[in-house]
């Protein structure tokens, strides 16, 4: 074969090596160069990717632990009754609650009555009438939530109360009978306008703080409209003063600013909330038990502080339980800006919560609160059911 026939670099017997020339040399050199310098980009870029993957991967998973344990302490705080009126519960952004509710109440209470003066301690001139009253009542009410922001809700709730109650009153005397009244109402209640805002993120093993401002009306039947017996009624004499009917409001305005904590440390969530109940006060007309006419007066409720705190826990995915004490002081109330002694008083309460997850849009939360003072209802079965709709 000729001399310039032969391929450069091949062997031929007989005849030495010729090395390529340049132009050949590129030609087999380049496509390996290129094929490294691919491989070391693409190891470069793997290795970027491996690195930066834990980084990812852990933010991710950091925001889904944080959403998981939000939503467990919604759950949670969900099923404390005094919360879920008061405000800790948000309502996500775009999406419309609408909360149905039943509550069963019923109180007792005995009283002794004196009407006369003491001259030494323990001896009394004059007469002492035991009173026991006892109240059963239905509250049903509907509530509506609507998520402004993820931070942010408003609300508003109509409550419509029935009740009956029985009043015994008599002399502390064995032959003496008892007169029994059975004043009832019902109607419309005092219906409350709300807001609440999440002001933290709860990151960082740090609780989550929510701010609530809820405003109470008067539209409910105010105590000083309903009719009182007076001394010219029958047997008036141990009547006078009690009502003949029952109101179905408070007949004052109030503003109940308060801070709701809720503070997730696995297995268990605590919560608690403070807040001030300012009772704005107002012009009212005093009903006479004598039968006169009913006396104009600037009365004061009197302002109050309330205090809740619990511990709940879930029991699984769709179920959570709670146990929780609200207190509230009120400070007595004022008559033209002079104390009326003896009207301030307490209300204690243990509450029970449960939550049962129906579906991602739906609970059931049944409550049972348990009163410890005079002023509570002995007892308060309440049963909620938010539904949430996209709007």
């Amino acid at each position: 074969m000729p001399e310039k026939n032969r391929k450069p670099g091949h062997f031929r017997a007989g005849k030495t090596f010729v090395p390529p020339g340049a132009r050949d040399l590129a030609f087999y050199l380049l496509p390996t160069a290129a094929s490294l310098f691919l491989a070391i980009n693409a190891a470069e870029a793997q290795g970027t990717t491996a690195g930066q993957a834990p980084t990812a991967q852990t933010a991710s998973t950091a925001a889904e632990a944080a959403a998981a344990q939000q939503q467990e302490q919604h759950r949670v705080i969900s099923t404390d009754p005094t919360l879920a009126r008061v405000g800790g519960v948000l309502t996500p952004r775009g999406m419309f609650a609408l909360e149905p509710s039943y509550e069963y109440f019923y109180a007792q209470n005995t009283q002794a009555i004196v009407n006369g003066f003491t001259i030494i301690p323990g001896i009394t001139f004059g007469t002492i009438d035991i009173r026991q009253s006892t109240q059963r009542g239905n509250l049903g009410a509907l509530t509506a939530r609507y998520g402004v922001t993820d931070r942010m809700e408003v609300n508003i709730r109509v409550p419509w109360l029935s009740q009956k109650g029985t009043i015994q009153t008599a002399p502390a005397d064995t032959n003496a009978q008892p007169i029994t009244i059975g004043p009832s109402g019902s109607g419309l209640g005092d219906i409350e306008f709300g807001t609440s805002y999440q002001i933290n993120d709860g990151l960082n093993d740090w609780p989550v703080f929510i701010a609530n401002l809820r405003v109470k009306s008067d539209s409910g039947r105010s105590p000083f409209d309903v009719p009182i017996y007076t001394i010219a009624d029958p047997q008036g004499g141990f009547t006078r003063g009690l009502p003949k009917e029952l109101p179905t409001g408070t007949g004052f305005w109030a503003i109940d600013p308060g801070l709701t904590v809720a503070w997730a440390s696995d297995p268990v969530v605590f919560f608690g909330s403070l807040r001030y109940i300012w009772n704005i006060a107002r012009d009212v007309d005093l009903p006479d038990s004598a039968g006169g006419p009913p006396a104009r007066t600037t009365l004061d409720p009197g302002d109050g502080v309330g205090i809740n705190f619990g511990v709940g826990f879930s029991l699984n995915e769709r179920s959570s339980i709670s146990i929780s004490y609200e207190h509230v002081r009120i400070s007595a109330s004022r008559s033209e800006g002079r104390k009326i002694v003896g009207s301030d008083y307490d209300t204690g309460t243990f509450n029970f919560g449960l939550s049962y997850r129906v579906s991602d849009r739906m609970s059931i939360n049944l409550g049972v609160g348990i009163g410890v003072t005079d002023q509570t209802p002995d007892t308060r079965i309440i049963l909620r059911v938010p539904i949430r709709f996209s709007l």
